[in-house]
């Protein structure tokens, strides 16, 4: 029997129907695989920007720093240029002068000045204002009876136990005598960070009496001219009333000699050793700032005055 010429074939509509699932699975296929190569791309530049960003922040960070370290250098040789400036005022003033009080330029205070992108200022302060504590024990590394006099009566002022005074000196003379502080049977030195090993000695007291000590690379005598009222009281065994006046009159008239401080005082004491109106050890504290750098550098100056110049004899360079 001949097809009806209306009808259609059933196989036909089967095949009609397995193509339009197998476009559909294409069509859905290359969906997916459209949103996957998306989702890679979005992956690809954000991990590209994330490194792009790391990149720049690294950059930034290299350069801040070579910024930084740029400024650093350029404080330190400012620093450099204040304790130059510190060695001049003190040759120009050895050339001119014998007695050393705070009257001269070297006492000045120099206040924060622009220089060379930065700032700079400082000071100088005469060592001798203090009490060496290397002074205590003589060449032989023997206590020094009558500098531990004046150092007990400086605690004494202080407030401080009289006890740590003859504690130090103790001390000292046997870390000088067993050796160890340069050649067996030369006179030892001791640096102010040597006192944190002396019993008693607890950072409250240290913190009380770093004002007033200093510690030199010799022996020497403490200045009339330029020591506070504690020191020279001390020093000279004269009650604070009578030390604070002694600070006064040499606002007005410094002490030309010992002798003169003596009279002038009516010490119990006779002009000695123990004091000086000359001064070849200064501490020069130089502060320079450029940009985000701030250098603080301490320098032990020493004049010699044999040899006619000024020494840098220690430098530390600090923050603070």
């Amino acid at each position: 029997m001949a097809p009806s010429c209306g009808g259609s074939s059933p196989l036909p509509r089967r095949a009609r129907r397995a193509a339009a699932r197998r476009y559909q699975g294409r069509a859905a296929a290359r969906r997916r695989q459209g949103g996957a190569a998306l989702i890679l791309a979005l992956m690809v530049m954000a991990l590209a920007t994330l490194l792009a960003t790391q990149l720049m922040a690294a950059q930034d960070d290299f350069l801040s720093q070579v910024h930084t370290e740029r400024d650093l250098r350029q404080a330190r040789l400012l620093a450099q240029a204040g304790v130059d400036w510190g060695r001049a005022v003190l040759q120009e003033d050895l050339a001119n002068s014998s007695v050393d009080h705070l009257g001269e330029a070297w006492a000045r205070q120099v206040p924060a000045i622009d220089a060379e992108g930065g700032q700079i200022g400082g000071y100088l302060r005469d060592a001798l204002a203090c009490f060496n504590i290397n002074d205590l024990i003589d060449d032989v590394n023997v206590i020094d009876r009558e500098m531990l006099a004046v150092y007990v009566r400086l605690l004494d002022r202080l407030g401080l136990d009289d006890a740590l005074g003859p504690r130090l000196a103790d001390w000292m003379a046997r870390a000088g005598t067993q050796g160890g502080r340069g050649q067996s049977g030369a006179k030892a030195y001791f640096a102010l960070a040597d006192l944190a090993q002396v019993p008693g000695y607890t950072p409250e007291v240290l913190r009380r009496l770093r004002p007033y000590l200093v510690a030199l690379p010799q022996r020497t005598a403490i200045n009339v001219n330029t020591a506070d009222a504690v020191v020279l009281g001390a020093a000279a065994d004269l009650s604070p009333a009578a030390a604070a006046e002694a600070v006064a009159q040499r606002q007005t008239s410094w002490f030309r000699d010992t002798a003169e401080f003596a009279s002038r005082n009516n010490c119990r004491l006779a002009a000695t050793r123990l004091w000086t109106v000359q001064s070849n050890f200064f501490l020069a504290r130089v502060t320079a700032v450029v940009g985000d750098a701030r250098v603080i550098t301490t320098a032990l100056l020493r004049r010699q005055p044999g040899l006619d110049r000024v020494e840098v004899a220690a430098v530390h360079y600090g923050n603070e």
